[in-house]
């Protein structure tokens, strides 16, 4: 299939939502709209009714919640092992999330870990006692405190974006936070283990985690088909955007190459927006879309303007495409 076939078939359009400019794909929202809609694991619990929770292997649950800034909506992942469980982000607390997993679990002994720091992934992290993340990440998390939601509410106090009640926010609380390095093992007892990917590009210390039991690999944001975000760069309205140099193509190629030595172990991809369950034989064609994008950046298939959602300048990110995936999302400071 040709380029201009995919661009004829994409769905992928900016819209601008209470002036912010997103972009949507509205094939993969209709693929999510169908999943949602007929896929039999799904359940909605009483203690946390803002999630729904799929039992998508015998020890795996992905817990899906709609983000609270119009971002797309978001899936976190929880793995429960013979001794311990551990879940995969917190997006943005709202709900009872940790009563919801300790139900799941039947009370084990959790382990909370971030694929990276962004709002929709790690605002709910203060429910918990201990997160574990990327060293890269750290800062980010440090520097969050109780005004981190303010944002999603106007100056009469009303949701701009999904309707929600404020009181199912967490009260904030500063939590302890644990860094590891690249490859850190998981262990959930009985020999199973969890193995953290250090990947970059999205955000600094963005990883995903890797189930060899289940073959699976949790991707976070870095492999999704909604958008490969990788090469946006640091945030050039934020003077503060800690271990930049390791927000761009460049970084995810070369982990990229470190993850497909690994493929041999896994099939599927779960990443936390849109579809889940793609295939692992993906990743030759992401290496070969990093490396068009690497060696000539202007072909791109087209670009747009994004407004930042706390007021800061926009920022133009071009869009290429990737057979069988999505987009890849970049710009000249990303590369």
């Amino acid at each position: 299939m040709g380029k201009k076939d995919w661009k004829e078939l994409s769905a992928l359009k900016a819209v601008k939502h209470n002036g912010v400019t997103r972009s949507r794909d509205f094939t993969t929202e209709a693929y999510m709209e169908e999943f949602r809609k007929f896929n039999r694991t799904k359940k909605i619990y009483d203690i946390d009714p803002y999630v729904e929770v799929y039992h998508l292997r015998d020890n795996v649950y992905s817990l899906f919640t709609e983000n609270c800034d119009a971002g797309g909506a978001v899936f976190m992942h929880l793995i429960i092992g013979p001794e311990k469980a551990l879940l995969i982000d917190t997006a943005y607390g709202l709900g009872d999330t940790k009563a919801l997993v300790d139900g799941l679990t039947g009370n084990k002994p959790l382990i909370v870990v971030n694929t990276h720091n962004h709002c929709d992934h790690a605002y709910g992290n203060c429910r918990f006692d201990t997160v574990y993340c990327h060293k890269y990440e750290l800062p980010y998390l440090e520097a969050q405190d109780s005004h981190i939601w303010d944002y999603l509410f106007d100056e009469n106090g009303r949701c701009r974006w999904l309707e929600f009640d404020r009181a199912d926010l967490p009260e904030f609380k500063k939590y302890q936070i644990v860094c590891f390095e690249d490859m850190h093992v998981f262990d959930l007892g009985g020999g199973y283990e969890i193995q953290a990917v250090w990947l970059g590009g999205h955000t600094p210390g963005h990883c995903g985690y890797l189930d060899k039991q289940n073959r699976i690999f949790f991707s976070g944001d870095d492999i999704v088909s909604t958008g490969t975000n990788v090469g946006v760069g640091p945030n050039p309205n934020d003077f503060n955007s800690y271990f930049g140099e390791y927000m761009n193509i460049t970084t995810f190629r070369s982990n990229l190459i470190k993850l497909m030595a690994y493929q041999d172990q896994f099939d599927t991809i779960f990443p936390q927006h849109g579809p889940i369950g793609l295939s692992g034989d993906l990743l030759p064609v992401l290496l070969t879309s990093c490396d068009e994008i690497l060696e000539n950046p202007e072909p791109f298939d087209y670009k747009m303007e994004f407004a930042g959602l706390k007021g800061e300048a926009s920022i133009e990110i071009k869009q290429k495409f990737i057979p069988g995936l999505g987009v890849f999302s970049y710009t000249d400071n990303g590369l």
